[in-house]
């Protein structure tokens, strides 16, 4: 009836707010556990570690917190990475476990694979010219009456790829053509069901918006709607994905065809939405001295392959990007989602490696071209800070790294403030961390 108790909360907090650090430098890290009343929780136990995001542990302690709360822990790094903090109160469940993460020496980070396979250009050059030679685009256009205004006319769009599939998305345009050509922005959704609606915004009057999902049945027309399609393909590649290590069947699609680069689920939608975007740069409207993609975690991954085989984009955000370092473990390190190769089974492990290199934003990086600026949250677990460190160091444009310290998987205000910048639009927003 009157609802629970305000539970306790744990805080990190380092000497150094940036929470950044030369390699062999200390630093001095305070986790303090509070109750509902902000004074130290005085009873109960913590679970304490310490590792480099991956296998290398520094610290596994248990708290008695009548003696070590507060709790300093020191220590450093000799080698570029992160260090990873963790607190879980024992015996809560309603208290989640507390990551808090820190930075040696960043721009020091490698891709734990070594780099690209050599045939890793000719081989997405090879792709894009077979799908133009074997599939042709048949782009389908169906304006969508509920959701235009008097200021924008907005469609659902879709377009074909390999073996029958398509992709789907929304376009939105200025309905007032007179004052183009428009700027045009390009967004991937996150991972999940993907957009069942059209994105609005204060100024789609100016500017042409194309959000293009990677599944391969029509969007909407409402969540739950597109919840079930998202579902029903899932299920299609259960057997497929049968002894991988999921979390559930929502996982599905993300592991189907993974021992072989070419039926790997992402290839098609991938190559689709290359296409997609090039249709919409002819449009007479479009200004193709403008165009900017933004996209967080899978959109954050995805736009880096996509902007690095399809050089027509001026600035790019990418937000906590997926995909990134995807054989980190070859180096102690834990990969950015989805984590093909600590997920597979033991007997495809060596295919999936093969696999993995073709898909790792990392290696489509440092083909980018255009101005970026890439967000991270220094307590991501599932788009682990060394994995978006090593894919931000392969870009060879010019670039901005924006720290979320503390901040662990999610949308962070920092995304929405800086969307505007990809097409320099007016803003009120500025990077409120800047790393070189």
């Amino acid at each position: 009836m009157y609802g629970a108790p305000p539970a306790p909360t744990i805080t990190f907090l380092t000497d150094r707010p940036s929470a950044v650090y030369a390699c062999g430098e200390e630093t001095t890290v305070t986790l303090r556990i509070n109750d509902a009343q902000g004074g130290l929780l005085k009873t109960g136990t913590v679970s304490f570690t310490v590792d480099n995001f991956g296998t290398n542990r520094l610290a596994v302690q248990k708290l008695t917190l009548a003696r070590d709360n507060p709790f300093v822990w020191r220590g450093t790094l000799h080698h570029p990475g992160f260090l990873r903090c963790r607190a879980a109160l024992d015996g809560q469940k309603l208290v989640k476990p507390v990551v808090y993460g820190i930075a040696f020496d960043p721009c020091g980070i490698r891709l734990g694979s070594g780099g690209p396979p050599p045939d890793f250009d000719a081989y997405w050059r090879g792709e894009i010219a077979r799908l133009d030679r074997e599939v042709p685009l048949d782009a389908r256009v169906t304006r969508l009456a509920s959701a235009c205004t008097a200021a924008t006319e907005v469609s659902r769009v879709s377009f074909a790829t390999f073996n029958g599939k398509r992709v789907h998305g929304f376009l939105s345009v200025p309905a007032d053509r007179s004052r183009g050509p428009f700027p045009v922005r390009v967004t991937v959704p996150w991972a999940g069901p993907g957009a069942h609606a059209p994105e609005t915004r204060p100024d789609d009057d100016r500017v042409i918006t194309l959000v293009i999902n990677i599944h391969d049945f029509e969007p909407g027309p409402d969540a739950a709607t597109q919840r079930r399609k998202y579902d029903e393909q899932n299920r299609r590649y259960a057997d497929d994905v049968a002894g991988i290590k999921l979390r559930s069947a929502y996982e599905n699609h993300r592991y189907a065809g993974y021992t072989d680069r070419t039926t790997y689920f992402y290839h098609d939608p991938l190559l689709g939405i290359r296409r997609a975007v090039l249709w919409v740069l002819e449009r007479p409207e479009a200004d193709r001295t403008r165009v900017g993609y933004f996209g967080r975690s899978q959109g954050g991954g995805m736009g880096m392959m996509l902007t690095a085989l399809t050089p027509v984009f001026s600035r790019a955000l990418f937000c906590q990007p997926a995909m990134a370092d995807m054989l980190a473990g070859r180096v102690g390190r834990r990969a950015g989602w989805p984590m093909l190769m600590e997920r597979a089974r033991p007997e495809d492990r060596a295919a999936v490696a093969v696999t993995a290199a073709y898909y790792d934003a990392g290696h489509f990086a440092s083909r980018v071209q255009c101005e970026c600026r890439v967000l991270i949250g220094f307590a991501d677990e599932a788009c682990p800070p060394p994995s978006v460190y090593a894919a931000y160091n392969e870009l060879r444009g010019p670039k901005t790294i924006l720290h979320d310290v503390g901040v662990p998987h999610s949308n962070p205000p920092s995304y929405l403030q800086n969307q505007a910048w990809i097409l320099e639009l007016p803003t009120q927003a500025t990077p409120k961390k800047v790393t070189p």
